[in-house]
């Protein structure tokens, strides 16, 4: 029997898709304009901003990534499907879930807690969907 190993090109660029979702979800082309609202600042307000924040956001996506891709292959998952649903889980009992909760204690609103997280859960789908359908194997009798 083949065992799964973690495809390390199929994780770099989940990171990379992660990050670039991002970027497109915070944009005026979707809700820049909306979350700037629910935040009541303005665009000038985090002009100019500082390298660390992209520097964190690619780095965590980068782990994530990676967490994911080590889980998928204890759990053996075997399909995109079944990254899909794995991720999805993924998000909601450990993002989703605990994001509302800091939400509703610290008075931010709901609103925006469903609109910072909503980039988050298509990232997490299309990881799942990329890191369940696109497996490596490692030949018997190789560990790796």
């Amino acid at each position: 029997m083949q065992k799964t190993k973690i495809n390390h090109l199929a994780v770099w660029i989940c990171a990379a898709l992660q990050f670039g979702i991002s970027g497109i979800w915070y944009s005026p082309l979707l809700f820049q304009d909306r979350w700037l609202q629910l935040m009541n600042k303005t665009a000038e307000y985090f002009q100019p901003t500082s390298p660390i924040p992209f520097v964190l956001a690619i780095t965590g996506a980068i782990l994530a990534c990676y967490a994911i891709a080590w889980l998928f292959k204890v759990l053996q998952v075997n399909s995109a499907v079944n990254g899909l649903r794995l991720a999805v889980i993924i998000y909601v009992v450990f993002l989703f879930f605990p994001h509302l909760v800091y939400t509703g204690f610290s008075m931010i609103g709901y609103k925006l807690a469903v609109l910072t997280t909503g980039d988050v859960l298509i990232a997490y789908a299309a990881t799942g969907l990329v890191l369940g359908g696109w497996r490596k194997t490692e030949s018997p009798g190789k560990e790796e």
